[in-house]
This record gives structure tokens, C-alpha cells and sequence, in this order.
């Protein structure tokens, strides 16, 4: 069955709009440094599945659970610890924000607890397979070759293998990482299936892995500006690529220039998109980092905190790259609709 159904209550019924309320210090540091810890884990954990010596899902069901808990405090405060923290090649790193992003999705769209438990838990776990496939294709850094693309369409096989043989994960894992490549058109791998006959939790791991994707600099690739990265992903939505539904739902996780992303504003200031704004996915709210002058001021301060919908004379103009970084407002033609 594609779709999902809640037996409690939506997880997004607990959440609190923290308006322009800064982040918890106290939450950030904890999420940071349990971020590192979590990696380490994490890739531990690859290695032993990949060598046939994890038998218990236990571990990753748990740092499913902390992040849905941490979740429910304050999401956007854990979206801006964790997502673009990735190191090349680290599949541990990668697969944490994958989990973390699409459980913040799931959450928007009305998931309740166990349903929000078991898309982490495969964000999580999905790509272990990729680990099966040769090192030299993961890593190239040309463009794949058709023999190298069919390498790499067997990864959700092996990933599902895997999954196979670990308890103390939901049965369905296996299922949604194995849909997760998949596209609503057909054109996924690796069966080709369409629409709805793809299982809802992978529709929405679709669109969280793509951002992520995008977004981290993978096999010496440039990160995509993560506006431009928002901007692909709509487009892929009005080409029945993805699910427009979850594209809508990523939208109000992380607003149309998304959260930690740099903005000008209208009266020439650049600001840091601090949360998401409800429904105003296009009016977040900011706070803003120097003035119109080009001097530095104290991002502290509440008169620089913004709520761009309740603002009368100010608004976006322009998304800039994050500061110090290597971003590129070019997708790169391996996830292009005709690309991996």
C-alpha cells in the first residue's frame, strides 16, 4: 500500500510557532555535538552491515527517537544544526540530515509519531547499499558511464538485503529504502514505478536526499545555492519528477529561501533566514547580520530580528551565496531529469 496511515495523534499538533524567538543555545550545543557523535556511530554501524556483523537495529531506532524528540522543541533549530554539516563522502553525515529533513517534512504533513519513527529510521538506513557499490564508481568524479549508472541502480537492492538482516527495525524499512530512487514519472530506479504506487514515506525520502544532494559538495562537486537548490526542486515538481505535495511541504519547513540561507533586503541590509514563517513560505522570518551601510550589527538584537510578513516595507530581493563557501547557482547535470 503507497499511502500511510496515523493510529495517533499528527506530531505537528505538539509543535509551538516560536515566532522570533532566537534559537536555545543550550538545544544547539547539544545537537551539534551529539551530531558528531551520531556520525561516528552511524559509520560504524554502515561498516558492520556491510560486513555481515550488525544483527540489531537497536542503535539507529534510537537516534531515530532523539531526533523526533529533539524535533518537537524546536524544529528549526535542528534543521540549521544538522543540514549542511556534510563532509565529503560521508555517507554517515549524509544519511542524518537525509532522516532529519524528511522527518521535518513528514511532520508538515500531518505524520504522526510511529509513521515520523519509521521515515527517520529509513532516512537513516537507505543508502547503506551504496557502500556495495565499487569504490571507484561512488567517488568518480566524471560523468557515469551507462555500466557505471547500472552499478549504481543496484544500490536500493543491496540496501534492502541488508536491511534484511537486521532486527529490531519496523519491517517496512526495507520496503520505503528500496522506493526511495524511485520518481513519480517512471524514470526512476529500480523498478520504474509510478505516482502512488510508490509508498508515501519514499515519495517524501525522495525529496529531502535530492535537497541534501544538491546542497552538499559531493565527488568534488560545487554545493547548489541552497535557493536555487529549492528553486530545481520546484521545477522538478512541475515536471511530475517528485511529489508536488512533499516539494509543498519542504517549502514550509524551510521557506522558499531556506533556513541559515542569506538574503538582501529591500532597503539594501543582508539577514540570515532565521525560521520558517507558517504558511508565508516566501516572507520568512530573518535576522539581520549587517546594515545597509555594510557595517556588521548585533544579530541579538530584537529590533534585527524581521518577521517579513508582518513588515510593510521590507521584503527578499535577492538570495546570496552563504558566506566563505563554494556554492554554485548551477545544478550539476548529474541530477538533471536526464542525469543520475
Amino acid at each position: 500500500m503507497a499511502g500511510v496511515k496515523n493510529t495517533g495523534p499528527a506530531v505537528k499538533e505538539k509543535l509551538v510557532f516560536l515566532g522570533k524567538k532566537g534559537y536555545s543555545q543550550q538545544q544547539r550545543g547539544r545537537l551539534l555535538e551529539g551530531h558528531k557523535e551520531n556520525s561516528k556511530a552511524l559509520g560504524s554501524m554502515i561498516s558492520d552491515a556491510i560486513h555481515g556483523t550488525l544483527s540489531d537495529g537497536a542503535p539507529v531506532a534510537k537516534m531515530a527517537a532523539n531526533y523526533l524528540q529533539e524535533m518537537t522543541t524546536d524544529t528549526d533549530n535542528v534543521l540549521t544544526s544538522t543540514i549542511g554539516l556534510f563532509e565529503e563522502e560521508d555517507l554517515a553525515t549524509r544519511s542524518i540530515e537525509v532522516s532529519v529533513l524528511s522527518m521535518a517534512i513528514g511532520i508538515e504533513m500531518g505524520l504522526d509519531q510511529e509513521n515520523c519513527y519509521r521515515l527517520a529510521i529509513t532516512g537513516l538506513v537507505h543508502d547503506w547499499g551504496m557502500m556495495k557499490v565499487p569504490e571507484e564508481i561512488r567517488s568518480a568524479v566524471h560523468k557515469i558511464n551507462v555500466i557505471e549508472q547500472l552499478e549504481i541502480h543496484k544500490h536500493p537492492i543491496h540496501s534492502m538485503e541488508l536491511l534484511q538482516r537486521v532486527s529490531s527495525l519496523p519491517s517496512v524499512v526495507s520496503v520505503i529504502s528500496y522506493q526511495v530512487h524511485e520518481r513519480m514519472n517512471g524514470t526512476g530506479y529500480p523498478r520504474g514505478r509510478r505516482g502512488k504506487s510508490i509508498h508515501q514515506l519514499a515519495r517524501m525520502l525522495q525529496v529531502a536526499d535530492e535537497y541534501v544532494e544538491l546542497t552538499s559538495p559531493i565527488r568534488k562537486r560545487r554545493p547548489v545555492m541552497i535557493y536555487k537548490a529549492m528553486e530545481h526542486l520546484i521545477y522538478q515538481a512541475k515536471q511530475n519528477r517528485i511529489d508536488g505535495e512533499v516539494v509543498k511541504a519542504l517549502l514550509k519547513v524551510q521557506s522558499l529561501f531556506p533556513l541559515g540561507s542569506y538574503v538582501t533586503l529591500s532597503d539594501g541590509s543582508i539577514a540570515q533566514v532565521l525560521r520558517r514563517n507558517r504558511d508565508h513560505f516566501a516572507e520568512p522570518i530573518v535576522c539581520r547580520v549587517q546594515n545597509s551601510s555594510g557595517h556588521e550589527v548585533a544579530p541579538n538584537d530584537p529590533e534585527n530580528i524581521i518577521d517579513l510578513h508582518e513588515s510593510q516595507d521590507l521584503k527578499v530581493i535577492q538570495a546570496l551565496p552563504t558566506p566563505g563557501s563554494d556554492e554554485t547557482d548551477e545544478i550539476p547535470e548529474s541530477v538533471m531529469p536526464d542525469g543520475n
